[in-house]
Parts: C-alpha cells; structure tokens; sequence
C-alpha cells in the first residue's frame, strides 16, 4: 500500500512538470509505481506538448509490410514519410496500438497439483571434458508439484536413449505422475503439435506400461514447462561454473550427485524443500514396479573365425558353444549376448570414447585377435621415435602435415614399414632427403628410398644365419627320418629334371 503522503507528493511535483524520474529519484520509489499514481489519480502522464503523433492507420500498414520488425519500421517512417521519431518511442506507440500480430499469447496457467504433472526436454552444449572442448546432450526431467528433478547427459540423445532416460529416472523415483509435458520432438511425436500432436505407437506403448500419458505444449509455449527451462537456467549458473570433468561417467556422477543435494534444500520463496514436498506427493502418483524390463535394442552379427563379434567399433569375445550367429540386446549400460534363445555371455559397455579394444569375460585369456580389428599406429609411432631418433623433427612435421588430410595413420604404418625393411643408412638417407625438400606423403617417399638404392648400387648384405638350430630336439629328431624321394614329380614331369 501506497502511503497518503507520497501520493500527494507525487501529484505535487508533476503539476510543477517535475518528470517521473526525477520524481521516482526524490521520492525513493520506482517509475511504474510513479505512472501508477498518476493514472490512478487521472493525472495525464505527460504534458509534453511537442509529442510526436504518427497516424494508427499508417503505423499499421508500415507495421503489417515489414512483418513486425521495429528497426526496419523505423527506417520506413524517418526515411520514406520524414517523421522523426526516436526508437523508444515508435516501440512504444506498438504497444500502445496493440497490433493483433504484436500479441503473444501467454502459456496456460496450470496449478501445481500433487501428482498430476511431470516435465521433461533436453538442452544441447558445449563443455570440456578430460580438457577436450565436447557435445552433448542434458537430459532433464522435473516434477511440476514437489519440483525434484533427475539430470543426464548423453553424447547424443536418441529415442532409445529417451526411453532409458526415463525408465533410469521413475526407478530413481518409484513413482510417476499422470502427463508428462513434452516439446514437439520427434522422438515421441509422430505428427501434429500440441493438442493436436499424435505420438509414434511405441512411445505410446513404452508410456503406459509406467503408468503416465504424453502431452506435448503449443509451438512457441516453451514456458509451459517453464520448470524444465528454470532448471536448464541453474545447470548454466550453478553445476558447470566452477567444476571440471574427466570423463562422461565423471560427469553424470557429479550431476546426479548435485542433483540430490538440492533436493534437500530450500529452492523457492516459500522455502519449500523437494524431498519433502515430494513425500507428500507420493500418494497421488502411480507406483513403478521395479520389475519392468529395461529398454533394448536388438542386433545380430557373427563370429568371426577367432570367436570374436563386432559391436560399436569393440570386439567382444563370443564362447566357443556359439557358431555363426548370434543375437545382441544393447540396454544403457551392457549388452547381452544370446544364442538359440540362451544366454551365453554378458559384458558391461566401456567408457565413452573407448574403440578398436577386445574384450574377453572375466578370467579368460587369449592370444587370437578380432578378424577386422584396427591396428593402432601409436605403438609404430613409438617404435620410430625410440629406435630412429634421427627422424624425430621429420616425423613432427609429417605427421602435422598429414593431419591436415587425414592420412595420419597410413603414413606411419608406412614409414614403420619402411625402417624394418630398409638398411638404416638408406632409411635415414632418405629421411634427410625428404625433410631438405618437404616431402611428407608415403609413396614419394618410397621413389626417394628406390633412387637412393639405384644411384648408390647399393648390395644387399647377406642375412645373419645361427647356425645353433642344429642342436636344437626337432632338427636331432629329423635326423633319422627317411630322405624325401621325388618320385612324383618324375612321373608328372616325366622323368626330366628340373
């Protein structure tokens, strides 16, 4: 309530022509409160008799042929008719006007009901990880009433992920309310928006197996999961600043562990504490049976001839009871390996960013490598840097330059080839060659190593025989064996030597 005194004040200093900030500034309250007073009093805003007037009529159809944008309506009106008027002042007459398309239309208000509503949405960024700038995708889910929340992020966030996004998030709950709001994403909308949207069957099955329905918001209504939105706003103030993360798995701990300890504190102005709030709301909500199964992709591939199968660029070692084919359920966080309807084997999904590895259960062993599996250039690399250190400069600057065009590993590959097999004064001929004139691709290096060769009639020397391997059991034992006879072959040929 507005003091007697202040009113009277504010009406006196106007009548002066004292102006609303002034008056605002020496009364110590704020300029709407100011305008307040004076209408509710019918005093006149301003007696400014040089206000600039611009026709409704011709404001409208400025306004309708740019679509609404104010600058360029500012450009038309000071430019093509001559009325000055500053920009303020031609956004205000918008307002004041009340143009149809200048209306937004607000989000439906929708009281806060134990167990009625739940939201969901997800927010793409851009944060370091492990000190590598990296994408991803946060998975937020809030309920509307008791304002708890649960908080994932995915490298990427597919329709399976949104499923396991959900089934992980109502077991951390137990419990569900009866509409989740959703944007109009295709993950869970077929065709249509808002009350009109149709969802895709298997969202809609998925749904109703836990109890709740889907409803998607209006275009442009974002604010009608406006809790979600808040959440987003404290993840950007609050979680990132001030922490760092070594890993996805490093992450998602940090925020599931955040998540929980706001929970337990105060988040609104009526110092309403989630946890609470939430344990009265469990009543009203439907009960999630912790014997659901968890969602599933499934794939077939084959065994390969060492027992190996492929699976997003692992090898994962298949027992020996299994041929061919076998079929692979990917849940969240394992796969499950199936064979004539049995189970044979499961492993658990390595971190994030782990490929070309093979994977074999616990306490098994073995020296047989996948069939298609990668070799890594890393241990070449290594190899040249350690047994050629003469290369070393030659080997920065190629590998910089080969970057560039993605043929980093082939080179090396190469090169590591190149120094098993060449003499080391040819090899590091030709390196010193090669670096002078900046030659870093693969097969002009080679022609350099052949023309080193031609031009120095450079001969083979000759290979370095133990001849220790006639003491050795096995070359004893064929001792007395019987000598090789050649018969055969006489006869194919017919008798002629060869």
């Amino acid at each position: 309530m507005i003091e007697t005194g202040i009113k009277q004040a504010a009406q006196a200093l106007h009548k002066k022509g004292t102006s609303i900030r002034q008056i605002g500034k020496l009364l110590s309250i704020d300029r709407k409160t100011v305008r307040r007073i004076l209408n509710q009093d019918g005093v006149p805003k301003n007696n400014n008799k040089n206000k600039i007037i611009v026709d409704e009529e011709l404001l409208g159809e400025v306004y309708r042929r740019c679509d609404g944008y104010g600058e360029r309506i500012h450009e038309i009106l000071t430019q093509d008719y001559k009325i000055k008027i500053a920009y303020s002042t031609l956004t205000a007459l918008i307002r004041e006007f009340e143009f149809e398309e200048n209306k937004k239309q607000r989000s439906g208000r929708v009281p806060d009901s134990p167990g009625v509503e739940f939201q969901h949405d997800t927010s793409p960024y851009v944060i370091e990880i492990g000190g590598v700038k990296t994408k991803i995708q946060a998975s937020l889910t809030y309920y509307r009433y008791s304002k708890v929340r649960y908080l994932v992020f995915y490298r990427s966030f597919t329709r399976f992920n949104m499923k396991c996004f959900f089934h992980e998030a109502l077991l951390f709950f137990e419990h569900v309310p009866k509409t989740c709001i959703i944007d109009n994403t295709n993950l869970a909308v077929l065709r249509g928006t808002g009350d009109n949207a149709i969802f895709v069957p298997e969202m809609i099955s998925f749904a109703k197996q836990y109890g709740f329905k889907w409803k998607a918001h209006a275009i442009k209504h974002s604010n009608r999961k406006a809790g979600n939105e808040r959440g987003f706003w404290t993840l950007e103030t609050n979680f990132f600043p001030g922490r760092s993360f070594s890993s996805m798995e490093d992450l998602n701990a940090q925020a599931l562990k955040w998540v929980k300890e706001r929970e337990a504190k105060p988040t609104t102005k009526r110092k309403i504490i989630p946890c609470d709030a939430f344990a009265y709301e469990i009543p009203y909500m439907t009960k999630i049976s912790s014997d659901l199964p968890a969602p599933y992709l499934q794939h077939r591939r084959t065994v390969d001839q060492y027992g190996y199968i492929a699976f997003d660029a692992n090898y994962y070692w298949i027992p020996n009871e299994a041929k061919k084919e076998v079929i692979v359920l990917q849940y969240s966080r394992k796969i499950c390996i199936y064979y004539n309807r049995n189970i044979i084997v499961e492993y658990e999904l390595p971190s994030e960013g782990i490929k070309n590895e093979k994977f074999t259960p616990e306490g098994i062993t073995t020296n047989q490598q996948p069939n298609n599996i990668k070799k890594s250039s890393g241990e070449h690399e290594k190899w040249l840097r350690e047994h050629k250190k003469e290369i070393v400069h030659f080997l920065d600057s190629a590998i910089k330059e080969n970057n560039r065009y993605k043929r980093k590993h082939k080179f090396i590959t190469g090169l590591y080839a190149l120094a098993r097999k060449l003499a080391p004064e040819i090899f590091i001929s030709a390196v010193d060659r090669a670096h002078k004139f900046k030659v870093y691709d693969l097969e002009t290096f080679e022609k350099i190593c052949t023309l080193i060769i031609q031009n120095d009639n450079y001969e083979c020397p000759e290979p370095t025989i133990n001849f220790g391997y006639e003491e050795r059991a096995e070359y004893l034992e064929g001792e007395y064996s019987e000598a090789p006879t050649f018969e055969t072959y006489d006869k194919k040929f017919g008798g002629n030597e060869t």
